[in-house]
């Protein structure tokens, strides 16, 4: 599938996370930057070549009108804890969520790591515009390790 709206995934790199056992993650670090007029809705989102169990329990959209994405951080995501701008009172279920011409939203995953972690490619994004179907995915490694330290 061709590059959309949403562009190429970004910089190549990775991210490792450890948690302790029995852990929820939330990883809200993939930005939907809408760079056409015309609105996307989303259709499907998983992880790219998931490892060792990793599974995404539940997966937002929510609206940005900051700067400053959720990020990374242990546990379910928490409204007192979205940075200025992330509207998370607003959000959606990713599969058939909307992200509008020229807006940003933050893709918000819930993930469960199996009991020594798991690990996946990246994310993947599959997104409608008009009659046209693309793919977004991530270019950042997702690590989650249970244990003290990566």
């Amino acid at each position: 599938m061709p590059n959309g709206p949403f562009g190429n995934g970004g910089d190549p790199g990775s991210l490792c996370t450890p948690v302790p056992r029995g852990s929820i993650v939330t990883y809200a670090l993939v930005a939907l930057e809408n760079h056409g007029t015309a609105t996307a809705r989303i259709t499907k989102v998983n992880l790219t070549d998931p490892r060792h169990g990793l599974r995404v329990l539940a997966a937002y959209v929510v609206q940005v009108t900051g700067t400053v994405l959720y990020g990374v951080r242990l546990g379910f995501p928490q409204a007192d804890q979205m940075p200025a701008g992330e509207h998370w009172q607003q959000r959606v279920a990713a599969e058939k969520a909307q992200v509008y011409g020229n807006k940003v939203a933050n893709l918000v995953l819930v993930l469960r790591p199996a009991f020594t972690g798991g690990s996946a490619r990246g994310v993947d994004v599959y997104y409608q515009v008009g009659d046209n179907q693309y793919l977004l995915r991530s270019a950042t490694r997702i690590r989650i390790v249970v244990g003290p330290s990566c």
